[in-house]
Formats: structure tokens, C-alpha cells, sequence
């Protein structure tokens, strides 16, 4: 049998239903019974014959109750505050003296009132004030908690009160009678007329005037027959601020329409969630995305010239925040550069990172994957066609992600934060964010090589040291630090089992770098380079005869190196090499974006030449057209001396024997123009014996005479 106490919480149970909820405050083995309703608002102390009530909880009329609706929160006394300590020590000092002392008859419903009266006007407050303290003290488990006053409680926060015929609110200056109370029905009616009548172009008093007009005027007909429209003559119509109250929007709301959503979403909405929660495990969904560093960086190829700032490329493991591929380059975010980016991520890690003359075990690095999707944003090279093959040929999705979204790959986004804090700014020619109006390019020191060897020496220690802020669902270490990003992919190969493998064979064949290329008489000419390939030459590409037709082949190419192409002979897969051409040696071990720049710069360097000697050009044809006026004025001369129309053309061999011979014959002395002595005109040696024979030979076959 259960052992029933004070302050239990009991409730009856006929015929299986759930009755009142009572509160044992009373249960001797010779008083009556008393209990209290600890639900009802206006309930006191009711008396039960013991032996009924003891019958009834040993039918099991009356059976515990599981929850006690009445509890009070526990809270402790240095967590109230002082307005609150104030009201329990107010009503412990009026209701104290009454519920301490067992000998005061406060249960007995014939004396119980004049009790209450007189203590009340003891203590200053009204009997229903009191009522109320005890009230809550006995429905509260008999204890100084139940005494807080619940301050939160007052005033009906969340509920809107139904209105009374008498008007709230102070009165209207000069109509005291006019206005109503608004309740539900007109409030409906309020919200109505603002979806209904506020539109772009119109205020919201617009707005409660059309509201008005539609739905708070009174129609009549006057002596005539004609119906008239008016508001109420007594006034009875909401007011503007009662409109503006009552179809006021939630904050959330009001805020998304003055900022607009996508500015709500990227700045003002919740971030309650993790970001390894949508990940499903490591190599599931990778972020890529593209920013440019702050960092100036020097032209390897023509040394001592800035090329600006280079743009880098990333892609980042959602769950492990592993930096999986990097490509550091001078073009802006393309296809090219996503497609290399997304190689790297695809490749051996390992192998990528002992390129650059760094030591890394293979368990440093995880292992080339698959993912089931890539997150990237509204960029040309992830909304055109030229993505779709390789996702298709891997099955990758790819989520484009709305405008003015980067919150939604955050991820990659905070890591260029790091990057520029970490590994940029320190450097020569790097500078800091807050810098950037005042960064010097004349600072630049360091290539783009060197770049992307700090940034690949970041990459590798981000992966080892740095720790994730939150760790993934199941972490947990012995010595309770956050995992790094290589043991966060190590712990979720383990939890959720390996991603897919990536086949290094169909990775390339996917984002590869193909090209065409042209076959000219010079070589195989791709990108305003020559290649000598001989494979090619062997089969006669270069060969030039009447009627060649023009040739063009497909050529695949290592992004980092110029030096060398791959020359796709058939789809059967038969390949042949091809070289740089020997006149294009300074271009060797060059990536193809310096090589892009180099030949932009030389390009502008012989348009500055050209524009350099055009004085030189002008020059020698002042001095051709000098000559020429000069010579037209001595033949006009010579043309009328003689008396002829033209030259004389009729002997024209002839006159050119004359013309020699009186080039050889020796001239007479000159007189210098300053009165020196003149010079002796120079002897001409007589022509040898094999010069005769030679002119007599060519005489006679001429014709001419001897």
C-alpha cells in the first residue's frame, strides 16, 4: 500500500478518467483531511473526512499524480532579483505568523475570514491580497519559493486581451467619446486592408484611409434616394496608431523587407548550426572558390618587372576542412583554372606536395576522392557547359550557389581570411587588408613560383596543426583538444567508412587541358608558340606544296610548363611528343599564364619601338622628298635646254657606257670653299688584262659594236 504525505500531489480517477489535481496540505490519523485544487485560480483549502479520504486512496479513487503542475523553478536565492527578494520577504512576513503557528484555526471555513481580515490589516495589504499570498504558498508545495512574484506573468505577454464596452486608452483631445477598442474581428479587418491596399507607391496612412474607406464606413440614403458614405458619427473607427499596431509585422519580417533577402540571409540570419552536420563524412562535399591575394609578385621570365597580384584557387573538404587543391595563377577564375584546382584536389596528395621540396609521409595526406558534390558559386566556369562533362563522367553534382551567398561555403571563404593573415601580409610585397589603399608594387620581390611555394607550405601545415572549432558528432581525444583537419578525415574514414576512390586515369581524361593546334610549314603552332614534333615530321606535316589544306590537331598540355606537348594522333589513344622550338627557348619551364604574359609584354614592347622610331621614318622621307623636288627641278632644266618634251630613251645602252665611263674618268682638282689647296684628284688604276677579256666577251654577245 503507498504511503501517502504532506504536500503530495493526488488526483481522482473515475471510471478511468483524469479529474482535479489536488495538494495534500494536511493528513493526520484523527483531524479531517485537507486539501487544495492546485490548478484553480480562485481554489482554498477544502476539509475531507478522514475516513472517506482514506477509503479513497485505498480504492485508488485517488492515485498519484506523475508531474506536479504546481511546482515552483528552482532557482537559487542569489539568482533572484532584488525586486524579487523584496516581494517573498513581504509576503513571508504577512502569511508567516499565520502558516507557522498549527494552532491558528487558518483551515477552518468558519473562522478562517476574520483570520485573514485581521491579519491583513496587521500587515497594510487587502484580504484578497492575502487570500492570494496563501494561495500560492499552499498550491506551491508549502514553501518560500512559491512566494517569488512571477513578474514575467503580468500583463499577458502573448495574449491580446478581448475588449469591454468601456474605451481603453486615454481619451481623444477634443472628442473624448470617439474611438473604439479593437478586438479580433476588427483587427482581422485591419490586416486586410493592409495586404490589400499597402503596394509599393503608397504610405501606410494611405493604406488606413483605403482601409477605412472599405471597411469601417456606414451607408445611408438621404432624402433624395441618393446613398451616402461616411465614417460613424460617433467616432467609433480605429485610429491610424491603432492600425499601425495591430498589422505590425514580426521583426524578422519587417527586417527581411527593409534589408531585402538576400542582404537577410547573408548578414542577419541564424548560424545555430555546424558545418560538418551536411557533410555525410569526409570527401563528400568539397567548396571551391577564387580570390585574389594581397600580394605583388615579380615576372620570372623578364626579371625586375611587376605583374600585379596573383589569383588563387582552392577546394576545401566540408567535414574535415582539409585544404585539398590549390592553383595559384595570374588569369582571373576560369574554367581552366577550376578544372586544375579540382585535379589536384582528385590527385595524390602526396605526390603534390614533394613537388615543391616538401617532406610529407603518405598517411599526412588523405587519399585521393570522389566527392558526391561540389558547392561553388554563379562563376562563368560553373554555370557553362564545359563543367558538366567531367562532373557527369565522375558523377559529381554541382550546387550553384544563389548571388550574394558566400555564407552558404563559408568554409573556403574564411580560409582566404587566413591565408592573407597568415602566410600574405608578412611577406615582401604583401601588405594587409586594412593597407590596400596604400600598397606599394615597387615592393615586389618575390615570383610567382615563390608564392605558390608559401601558399603549399601553408596548405600543408593548416592541414596538420590547425583545429577545428568544432569537432565532428563522436570525437572525442583524451587530453579533450579539437582535432586537425587531417585527423578530423582520418576519424571520419573510420566513422562513416572511405569516400571514393578517384581513378588518377579518368581524372585526367576529365579535367585534363586539351587543345587544338594548328600545323603550319614552321611546326605545330598552339597559343603563338612552335612545336617540333617528330613523329609529325617524319609523316610530312611541315611540307609545303601548291594546294596544302590547312591541319589542325589535338594537343594536351601541362598547365605549369610550356615546354612540352602531348600531340593526340588518334582516339585510339596513340600519342607522340612535342617540343618548344629552339627560337622560342626563352619560354622553357615557364607555367602557360606567364608565358601569356610575356608574349602581351613583348608585344607592347615592339609597339613602344615602332612608336619610338616613326621620328627616324618621318626623317628619311623629309630628306627622300628633298631629293626628289631637286631632281624633277634639274631634269624640268635639262628638258628645256634641249628642247624635249621627255628623256631621250632611244639608246638607253649607250648612254649608260657613257654614264660609266664618265664615272671612271678622273676628276679635276676641287676648290675647298675655305681657300685651302686643292686636293690632286685621285689616280684610277688601268683595268687588268682578264677585265678587257671579260668586257670584250660580254660585248659580243651583246651585239655591240667593238
Amino acid at each position: 500500500m503507498t504511503e501517502w504525505r504532506v504536500n503530495d500531489v493526488v488526483m481522482t480517477a473515475e471510471r478511468g478518467m483524469r479529474g482535479p489535481v489536488f495538494r495534500i496540505l494536511r493528513l493526520g490519523p484523527a483531524a479531517p483531511a485537507v486539501v487544495i485544487d492546485v490548478v484553480d485560480r480562485l481554489a482554498w483549502p477544502e476539509l475531507r473526512g478522514r475516513e472517506v479520504f482514506a477509503a479513497a486512496l485505498a480504492d485508488g479513487d485517488l492515485v498519484a499524480c506523475g508531474r506536479d503542475p504546481a511546482q515552483p523553478a528552482a532557482r537559487r536565492d542569489e539568482d533572484l532579483t532584488e525586486a524579487e527578494r523584496a516581494g517573498v520577504e513581504e509576503r513571508w512576513t504577512a502569511i508567516g505568523p499565520l502558516v507557522d503557528d498549527p494552532t491558528q484555526p487558518l483551515f477552518d471555513p468558519d473562522r478562517s475570514p476574520a483570520l485573514v481580515r485581521a491579519a491583513a490589516e496587521a500587515v497594510g495589504v487587502s484580504p484578497h491580497t492575502l487570500r492570494t499570498w496563501l494561495r500560492a504558498y499552499w498550491q506551491g508545495g508549502q514553501i518560500r519559493a512559491a512566494l517569488v512574484p512571477r513578474f514575467a506573468l503580468r500583463g499577458g505577454p502573448g495574449r491580446r486581451r478581448e475588449p469591454g464596452p468601456a474605451k481603453r486608452g486615454r481619451p481623444r483631445q477634443g472628442d473624448p467619446q470617439g474611438g473604439m477598442n479593437v478586438g479580433a474581428a476588427e483587427a482581422h479587418l485591419l490586416r486586410a486592408g493592409r495586404r490589400r491596399f499597402l503596394i509599393p507607391g503608397r504610405t501606410l496612412r494611405d493604406a488606413y484611409h483605403l482601409t477605412l474607406d472599405q471597411y469601417f464606413t456606414v451607408a445611408s440614403v438621404d432624402a433624395v434616394g441618393r446613398r451616402i458614405v461616411r465614417l460613424p458619427e460617433d467616432g467609433r473607427f480605429p485610429s491610424l496608431a491603432q492600425f499601425r499596431y495591430h498589422t505590425a509585422e514580426p521583426a524578422v519580417v519587417r527586417l527581411r523587407h527593409r534589408v531585402g533577402r538576400q542582404r537577410f540571409d547573408l548578414e542577419h540570419r541564424d548560424v545555430s548550426g555546424r558545418v560538418p552536420d551536411d557533410a555525410g563524412g569526409p570527401g563528400a562535399v568539397y567548396e571551391i572558390d577564387a580570390t585574389i591575394i594581397d600580394e605583388y609578385v615579380l615576372s620570372r621570365a623578364t626579371p625586375g618587372r611587376c605583374i600585379g597580384k596573383p589569383v588563387v584557387e582552392a577546394v576545401i573538404d566540408r567535414f574535415s576542412h582539409c585544404i585539398l587543391g590549390l592553383h595559384v595563377g595570374l588569369q582571373g577564375p576560369s574554367y581552366a583554372s577550376a578544372a586544375d584546382t579540382l585535379a589536384r584536389a582528385l590527385s595524390d596528395q602526396t605526390a603534390f606536395f614533394r613537388s615543391f621540396g616538401l617532406d610529407v609521409d603518405d598517411d599526412e595526406c588523405p587519399r585521393p576522392a570522389v566527392p558526391k558534390e561540389i558547392v561553388c558559386d554563379r562563376g562563368a566556369e560553373f554555370t557553362g557547359t564545359a563543367i558538366e562533362t567531367p562532373a557527369r563522367e565522375l558523377g559529381i553534382t554541382v550546387t550553384n550557389l544563389p548571388p550574394l551567398r558566400g555564407d552558404l561555403k563559408g568554409l573556403v571563404e574564411s580560409r582566404f581570411r587566413i591565408v592573407r593573415n597568415d602566410a600574405v601580409k608578412d611577406r615582401p610585397g604583401g601588405y594587409a587588408a586594412s593597407e590596400a589603399g596604400t600598397a606599394d608594387p615597387a615592393t615586389a620581390t618575390l615570383t610567382l613560383p615563390d608564392v605558390a611555394r608559401v601558399l603549399v607550405g601553408f596548405v600543408l601545415k593548416h592541414n596538420r596543426t590547425a583545429r577545428l572549432a568544432t569537432p565532428p558528432a563522436g570525437w572525442l581525444a583524451p587530453d579533450g583538444r579539437m582535432p586537425s583537419p587531417i585527423e578530423a578525415w582520418r576519424f571520419g574514414v573510420e566513422r562513416y567508412g572511405a569516400p571514393r576512390a578517384a581513378d588518377p586515369a579518368r581524372v585526367a581524361l576529365a579535367f585534363g587541358r586539351r587543345g587544338r593546334a594548328s600545323v603550319t610549314a614552321e611546326g605545330i603552332r598552339f597559343r603563338r608558340l612552335l612545336y617540333d614534333c617528330p613523329a609529325g615530321r617524319d609523316e610530312g606535316w611541315f611540307l609545303r606544296w601548291n594546294g596544302r589544306r590547312a591541319r589542325h590537331v589535338d594537343v594536351q598540355y601541362d598547365p605549369d610548363d610550356v615546354t612540352t606537348l602531348t600531340v593526340l594522333l588518334d582516339p585510339d589513344g596513340r600519342t607522340a611528343p612535342a617540343r618548344l622550338m629552339p627560337k622560342f627557348a626563352r619560354f622553357e619551364s615557364l607555367t602557360w599564364e606567364e608565358a601569356a604574359d610575356l608574349l602581351a609584354f613583348e608585344r607592347g614592347g615592339r609597339n613602344a619601338v615602332a612608336a619610338g622610331d616613326m621620328e627616324e621614318e618621318l626623317r628619311f622621307r623629309r630628306d627622300a622628298h628633298a631629293v626628289d623636288a631637286t631632281a624633277r627641278a634639274a631634269r624640268a632644266e635639262a628638258l628645256a635646254a634641249s628642247g624635249r618634251r621627255a628623256p631621250d630613251v632611244s639608246d638607253v645602252r649607250a648612254a649608260r657606257r657613257d654614264e660609266i665611263a664618265a664615272a671612271r674618268a678622273p676628276r679635276a682638282p676641287t676648290e675647298i670653299a675655305d681657300g685651302s689647296a686643292p686636293c690632286e684628284a685621285a689616280e684610277v688604276a688601268p683595268p687588268s688584262r682578264a677585265g678587257l677579256l671579260w668586257s670584250a666577251r660580254t660585248r659580243s654577245l651583246r651585239g655591240d659594236d667593238p
